[in-house]
């Protein structure tokens, strides 16, 4: 009887690929390494014979939040890598930064860095705003108690 191996695994492995040729990750013992198992663990998951583990699955997650896509590993999205998690705030972690290449990771942290600037800056114009409509409900209620009184 053959082996059959599940949808998961072989978008694991589709993604071990990518992580290889866009050379964020050097070698199978690295990565083996990098998701909790041995190299020769791995190699019988490349060539076909074994399922990856919730585990290393989790580990893979991990270590590359925010370049890994989750949902292209359970079959339900794309693309495979390049990802950002939208309720992450931050795609770059102490995780994941030796993962990505250096040019890439510059590019990352400059952009995060003028991200939460302008938040910083939407935050103090919010707290302004919401001081400005309390000043205009302080004016209208003086308005409103002059022209009962006067």
């Amino acid at each position: 009887m053959a082996f059959n191996q599940n949808i998961i695994t072989q978008r694991f492995v589709d993604v071990f690929n990518e992580l290889i040729n866009r050379k964020i990750v050097r070698s199978q013992r690295e990565f083996a390494q990098i998701i909790g198992t041995t190299s020769q663990n791995f190699n019988l998951v490349i060539k076909g014979t074994r399922n990856i583990t919730i585990e290393q699955i989790a580990s893979l997650l991990e270590k590359f939040k925010g370049v890994v896509n989750p949902s292209y590993l359970m079959g339900i999205g794309s693309p495979l890598i390049g990802y950002k998690d939208p309720f992450q705030p931050s795609v770059v972690s102490e995780a994941n930064a030796n993962y990505i290449p250096s040019d890439e990771l510059g590019i990352l942290r400059k952009t995060e860095i003028m991200l939460n600037e302008k938040i910083g800056l939407l935050e103090d114009k919010i707290v302004l705003y919401e001081e400005l409509v309390k000043m205009k409900d302080s004016v209208i209620a003086d308005l409103r108690k002059k022209t009962t009184t006067g």
